[in-house]
């Protein structure tokens, strides 16, 4: 993996002020499309078929360990910018909490 980039202290000043942030562009092409062929057209609003093509991780499990190596998420995951993100806000080796996914 290359180096992580963590958040500087305005980005974490922005984190807390809105809850969010955006890295517009961050995801190349072939990564984002490979993630969202991963769901049909005609989806919709079906929380059950989106979490038949999403795989299942248990709360409490690593997030590195949470999907598959290969899957999409994973390759988000370990982008610098994402993992740097993640490792700000979250520590290291964060674990997987989110019991609806």
């Amino acid at each position: 993996m290359e180096k992580l980039i963590l958040l500087n202290s305005i980005q974490m000043a922005e984190f807390a002020a809105k809850g969010c942030l955006r890295f517009d562009g961050l995801i190349n092409e072939s990564l984002n499309t490979e993630f969202l062929d991963l769901f049909p057209v005609d989806i919709g609003l079906n929380d059950k078929h989106v979490n038949k093509l999403i795989p299942n991780c248990k709360p409490g499990e690593l997030l590195s360990n949470a999907f598959p190596i290969n899957h999409p998420i994973s390759k988000i995951l370990d982008n610098p910018v994402v993992a740097g993100t993640l490792k700000s806000l979250m520590g290291t080796n964060p674990i997987f909490d989110h019991h609806h996914v």
